[in-house]
Order: C-alpha cells, then structure tokens, then sequence
C-alpha cells in the first residue's frame, strides 16, 4: 500500500509463516527499507542567506593629537575692594542695594553729620575774618578806622619794621584758618562713601543709624567684567603652558564651554605645596559668570605631531588588545593596532595601520574577520 508520506509501506500477507525464519528476514527488511526512505523524503535544507552590515568609513590619515588634563578651579573676581567710612559716624542713609551696578564716583553710603557741616562753617568763617584783617594791613589800616589821616598817624606811630610783622602775621593767621577749612572740609567729604571705580554690590550696610567704624568695611564691591581661576599645576605641566595662551574652560553648573587665557604662570613653585600657581582670566561680557562658581580646565598634558589618526570611537578594546576594523574588497578585516596620544575624539596610531586605510567608524561593534560589509554613501 501507499503511504500518504510519499513512501511505500509493505504488508506481510503470508500469516503461514508467522513464527519462522521468514518471517524476521521479512521484516528486517521492510524495516531497512522504510530507513532508506525516510531518510531521502524530507525537503532539502535551505542555503544559508548572506547577512550584510551597513557601515561607515573614514580614512586613516596624518594629523596631530593633543591630551589634556582636566583641573577644577574657583571663580574669583578679577578685583575687589571694601569699603570703610574715613571718619566714625553714624549711618544716615544707603544709596544702592546689592547687586545694583555703580559707576565711579557714585555715592554709595551717607553718614550723618551735623557737626561736621558746623564746623565746616565756623572754619570758613575763620578765613573770611583772616583775610579780612590781612586786607586791612596791606592797606596800611591795623584797625578799622575811617578817618585817613588818623590812620596814617598810627601807622607812623608804629616802631620800625612792625607794619611788616603785622602783615605777616596776618598772612600766616589766613594760612592757618585755611587749613582749618579744607580738614573741615574733608571732614564733610568723607561722610559720603563713593565708588572708586564701576563694579557692582557685593554687599553693603543698609540700617540707618548703625555705627560704622573706620575699622570695619561698610561696602563691597566686585568687578565682574572680568573673572579668573586660579589653578596649582605640577612641574610636569607648568613647562607646557604659556602667558597669552588659551585654554578650554567649562562651566559645570551652566552647562556651558568658553575658552579662557593664562594671565600669570607663577615662576616659582610655592614652598609648601611645590605646586606652580597659574591664573586664568575669563571674559564676563554677558553677566552668566559669578564669583564663587566652579569650572575645570582642560591644560595640556602630552601631544603627538605628525602621526597617523583615527576616530577614537574606532577602536575597540578586546581582551588586552586595541584593534580596528578596515574594508577590503567589501568585507571587514581586523587590524590589531598600537595606540598613542588621544584627545576627546581623536587617537594616535603608532603601529598596525597604514595611511589611506579605509576604517569602519559606525557598524564596527557588528561585524567580525572577514564579515561582508556595504559602506554606506557608495554604490
């Protein structure tokens, strides 16, 4: 009969020898036959498809590659000064709040001062009675008298050589209430506070009535024009930097990138810490900086001129070797190579590639030896 598998299967219809010897070689051989059949029935297996991996490339070629440290800094403003009263006195009033941006020369504190105002008015009084009495001597008058002619008897009255002394003495009596004056003066003065240049508010006392001291600053101001950070290098890195030179800086806490320039590299290290101080100055034009941030520096650390380059991201570590992939003839074939100097994108090639070569720099984590590849952007 006819199987409905596409085989045939055999059935034993001479039940006389059932129990004999043709009976077992009977079946041993249906059995044999139904193997044979079984085995060539099924579908054939499928040929294995070809998986291709999209990639990218780019040539090795010769570049230069650059390393650097990052070292963390404090902002600090460019300068600052604080500011306290000339004279004691009591606070009269606060012109500006803090954070307020001043000009030079502004007023920024007031003290009370009505003493001070008196005897500004009382040593100008002094003056104006000084040089009165000097006018009256120049004019041959020792005293206020109306009378020419009796004027001139008591000038001829005095002994000789004292109409000179009289004037003199008046001339160095005006000096002297001058010189009241103008400390009268200062005196006044200085019971206003100014700016000694633009800057902005740092902080400042703003209670009226307070007693403010000669002693104590009363304002402080800070110049954010301009900011710096100051960082200790070793003497390993110290020799790779230079004054007028710039430097990345980022700004962790504004997320933001700016470049920065060395101002000062302190020519010797300090005795304590044997590091070499070196300060960076940070433009400020758009306010975003403040004293006090933090921000890391990227200072070069070692470089590598003139040699073979590759995206850093193509070279993948495997076990304790560096390898690369490259394409020939549409299939990726393994580079183990030596690495140099790497910066954030690139990395030196000392030994294991030639230049021109092209490397797999996308796709690269997919594929093995001998792996076929299409590159992508090329037919």
């Amino acid at each position: 009969m006819t199987g409905g598998r596409g085989y045939t299967i055999l059935e034993l219809t001479d039940r006389s020898v059932i129990g004999g010897t043709g009976l077992t070689s009977r079946v041993c051989g249906l059995i044999l036959l139904m193997v044979a059949l079984l085995g060539g029935c099924g579908p054939p297996s499928p040929q294995e498809e070809k998986v291709v991996t999209a990639v990218r490339v780019a040539p090795a070629e010769r570049g230069d590659v650059l390393r650097f440290t990052r070292m963390q800094g404090v902002l600090t403003a460019h300068r600052e000064v604080h500011l306290a009263p000339r004279i004691p006195g009591r606070l009269q009033e606060a012109l500006v709040r803090v954070g307020e941006r001043v000009e030079a020369g502004q007023v920024l504190l007031r003290l009370e001062g009505r003493e001070y105002q008196a005897q500004l008015s009382q040593a100008e009084a002094a003056v104006g009675a000084a040089q009165a009495n000097l006018s009256r001597l120049a004019k041959g008058s020792p005293e206020p008298e109306p009378d020419p002619g009796l004027a001139e008897q008591q000038r001829a009255s005095l002994p000789p050589g004292a109409a000179g002394d009289a004037l003199a003495a008046a001339r160095a009596q005006l000096e002297q209430a001058q010189a009241a004056r103008d400390l009268a003066l200062l005196q006044v003065e200085a019971m206003a506070i100014t700016a000694p240049w633009a800057a902005q508010i740092w902080y400042i006392k703003s209670t009226p009535g307070e007693m403010l001291s000669p002693t104590t600053p009363a304002v402080g101001l800070v110049d954010t024009g301009s900011l710096c950070a100051v960082v200790s290098l070793t003497d390993s890195l110290v020799v790779r930097v230079r004054p007028g030179e710039e430097v990345a800086v980022r700004v962790p806490s504004l997320d933001l990138e700016l470049r920065g320039r060395i101002d000062e590299v302190a020519p010797a290290a300090d005795t304590r810490t044997r590091l070499f101080p070196v300060r960076v100055t940070l433009e400020n034009p758009h306010g975003l900086l403040r004293p006090g941030m933090f921000v890391e520096l990227s200072l070069p650390e070692a470089s590598a001129r003139d040699v073979l380059i590759v995206p850093r991201d193509a070279v993948i570590r495997s076990g304790d070797r560096d390898l690369v992939y490259v394409v020939e003839d549409g299939r990726a074939r393994e580079r183990p190579v030596t690495v140099g100097a790497a910066d954030g994108a690139r990395v030196a090639i000392l030994d294991g590639l030639e230049e021109g070569e092209q490397v797999i720099i996308a796709g690269q984590h997919f594929v093995a030896e001998g792996s076929p590849v299409k590159v992508e952007g090329k037919p």
